[in-house]
C-alpha cells in the first residue's frame, strides 16, 4: 500500500496572501471589542471633559466679550475726547475773534474820540515841520537842536534851540508865537495862530496814553501801527535826538513818555504795514 504524502511547497504570494487574509479576519471580529472598550471610555471621561469644555467656551466668551466692551470703550473715549478737543479749539477761537473785534473796534473808537478830535490837522503839520528841521547838516544845526525863524519886527532871524524845549511839561509849554518852522518866504499866516498849547507836547502825551491802552492789550497793533505809526515812531525819535545835547534830560523824557517809547519798539518790530506820515480829518 503506497502512502501519498502531501507537501507543501510556499510561495511568497500565497504567503502574503494568506497574511493579509488573517489581518482582516482579526481586524473584524476585534472592531465591535474596540468600540465598545471605546464607549465604555467615553462613558467614563465624557462628562468631565463636557464641563471642561463647556466651562472653557464660557471663559473664551467672556474673554471675547470684554475685548470687545475695551475696544469699544476705547474707541468712543476718543471720540468724545476729539469731539470735546474740537469744540474746545472753536471755542477758543470764537474768544480769539471775539478779542479782536474788541480791540479793534477800541483802536478805532480811541483814535477818533482821543485823538482826532483834540489833534489839530496843522498841529500835526507842526510836528512834521519840526522833526524836518532837526536833521543835522541842515545850516550847520548842532546835534540835539532844531531850526527856527525868529521875527524881530518886520525882520526874520534864523536861529536854533534845544529839541527838549517843545516838552516843557509846565504851563502850556512850548510857544511858537513869533516864531516859524519855514523860511518867511512860506510862512502860512494860519498854521501858528491861536496854538494855546505847545503842539509838540501835546501830541506826545495823547500817544503816550494811546499806548498805555496798546501795550495792555485793548487795542490793536495793526490799527495803531496803520493809523498813529508813523507818529509815535516821529515823537520817539525826537526823543532820542534831546540826547545828543543833554543825555540826563533824554532819560527824563524817555521815563515820561515811557509808553510811547516801549510801543514805537514793539511797533517796529510788528509786520504790519503802515503809512508814511498820518493824516488827521
Amino acid at each position: 500500500m503506497k502512502v501519498l504524502v502531501w507537501r507543501f511547497k510556499p510561495r511568497p504570494e500565497i504567503i502574503s496572501g494568506m497574511v493579509v487574509s488573517l489581518f482582516y479576519v482579526l481586524k473584524i471580529r476585534r472592531e465591535p471589542w474596540t468600540q465598545n472598550n471605546k464607549s465604555i471610555n467615553s462613558a467614563l471621561v465624557s462628562k468631565p471633559i463636557k464641563e471642561a469644555r463647556s466651562l472653557e467656551k464660557i471663559t473664551t466668551y467672556f474673554q471675547i466679550a470684554e475685548s470687545i466692551a475695551v475696544i469699544s470703550g476705547v474707541i468712543i473715549a476718543v471720540w468724545t475726547y476729539k469731539s470735546q478737543v474740537k469744540q474746545v479749539n472753536l471755542q477758543n477761537e470764537q474768544v480769539k475773534s471775539d478779542a479782536r473785534q474788541a480791540r479793534q473796534n477800541n483802536s478805532f473808537a480811541i483814535i477818533d474820540k482821543l485823538f482826532s478830535r483834540y489833534i489839530k490837522e496843522s498841529e500835526v503839520e507842526i510836528l512834521e515841520l519840526f522833526s524836518g528841521n532837526t536833521y543835522e547838516g541842515i545850516y550847520g544845526l548842532k546835534p540835539g537842536y532844531f531850526l527856527v525863524y525868529k521875527r524881530k519886527g518886520e525882520n526874520w532871524k534864523l536861529s536854533q534851540l534845544p529839541i527838549s524845549d517843545v516838552f516843557i511839561p509846565f504851563g502850556s509849554g512850548f510857544s511858537f508865537k513869533d516864531l516859524s518852522l519855514v523860511s518867511p518866504d512860506e510862512i502860512v499866516g494860519s498854521l501858528y495862530e491861536n496854538l494855546e498849547i505847545s503842539p509838540i507836547r501835546k501830541i506826545a502825551e495823547h500817544l503816550n496814553y494811546i499806548s498805555y491802552e496798546c501795550l495792555e492789550g485793548s487795542l490793536d497793533y495793526g490799527i495803531i501801527k496803520y493809523e498813529l505809526g508813523p507818529l509815535i515812531s516821529t515823537v520817539s525819535y525826537l526823543i532820542n535826538r534831546v540826547g545828543d545835547n543833554n543825555p540826563e534830560e533824554c532819560r527824563e523824557l524817555q521815563e515820561r513818555f515811557k509808553h510811547l517809547v516801549r510801543l514805537n519798539d514793539a511797533l517796529s518790530r510788528h509786520p504790519g504795514p503802515e503809512i508814511s506820515f498820518a493824516v488827521m480829518d
